[in-house]
């Protein structure tokens, strides 16, 4: 992880805004749990969490809005939240959890060299390396530290924002049902949309998923989350297509709504990014045969290839 922070200091020219380094919060970037998550750390931050909820809403730029919440179960848990956004992700699933917990993040830069290091630090945190396998284990024995001294856990299952145009949840990395699992506790769904500089929020119930097996309860996580953000849609997102696209075609409409609020991003890495969402073997099967089938001469031997259903 260090080399990697190195390399980046060298290449990142802006960064020159954050070359204050917060050198006292290096020991987040181990992959040891005992050194990064404590009993007098968690109670600590469960202390200040009201202050950091207080601070937290003007620092989101928008207009929060709980629209339900479900009662929390009692004792550690899980909060699994839809990824539409960046910081209003973060702030408003901060704020609405309604317990302190330690947040899963990739932000390892933002952490280190940025002012909102203090603000993860202070909210807790635990640090993903999205292409270190090991670092990615060390993630679930993390959270199982977390919650076995009694603390509550934060996660964006989908890994990244959701850009897609056609998926309201994209599909779900495992680790948040891995967490599950080994820390036997629920998972709270929480669900997200912002319209006209308003975030709106459902807190669903929390949901068994480590009783069940990992495809079924993934699928019930994301179709949980997926049923919150089409209520969230219909109720706030009322519009026609006309005053939606502006005269643009949808391609057009969505591309430049995305680049836009990307251009509002002080730290974005779009490489990263863009490949971070969770791709399974089906996928990539289906996705290797429409390549191939581009190359497939129509004839009547092949002809069965091209049929529907």
């Amino acid at each position: 992880m260090t080399s990697d922070l190195n390399e980046f200091e060298k290449n990142s020219a802006k960064w020159d805004v954050f070359r204050k380094e917060n050198k006292s919060l290096r020991y987040l970037l181990s992959n040891d749990p005992e050194k990064t998550v404590s009993k007098a750390g968690i109670v600590l931050r469960r202390l200040i969490y009201p202050f950091v909820r207080m601070l937290g809403r003007p620092m989101s730029g928008v207009r929060g809005v709980l629209c339900h919440a479900e009662p929390l179960p009692k004792g550690p848990k899980i909060y699994a939240i839809t990824h539409t956004y960046s910081r209003e992700d973060v702030v408003w699933g901060v704020v609405y959890a309604g317990r302190q917990s330690h947040l899963v993040t990739n932000a390892k830069r933002e952490l280190i060299y940025s002012s909102d290091g203090w603000g993860l630090w202070a909210s807790g945190i635990i640090l993903v390396e999205r292409y270190d396998k090991e670092n990615r284990k060390a993630v679930i024995k993390k959270a199982k530290r977390v919650t076995d001294l009694g603390g509550n856990v934060m996660i964006f299952p989908e890994g990244t924002w959701n850009m897609s145009p056609n998926q309201v949840v994209r599909k779900m990395w495992p680790g948040v049902y891995r967490m599950a699992r080994e820390s036997k506790v629920p998972v709270v769904p929480m669900g997200t949309m912002m319209y006209d500089g308003k975030f709106y929020l459902i807190r669903g119930k929390a949901l068994q998923l480590g009783e069940m097996e990992q495809t079924e309860a993934l699928t019930l996580l994301r179709d949980t989350l997926a049923t919150m953000k089409w209520d969230l849609m219909e109720k706030y997102g009322q519009t026609t297509r006309e005053e939606l696209l502006g005269g643009l075609d949808a391609q057009t409409y969505w591309h430049n709504d995305i680049e836009a609020y990307i251009a509002k991003q002080t730290i974005y890495d779009r490489e990263d990014e863009e490949h971070a969402h969770f791709v399974d073997e089906s996928d990539i099967a289906h996705e290797e045969f429409l390549h191939h089938l581009d190359r497939v001469t129509v004839r009547r031997e092949t002809a069965f290839l091209f049929k529907r259903g």
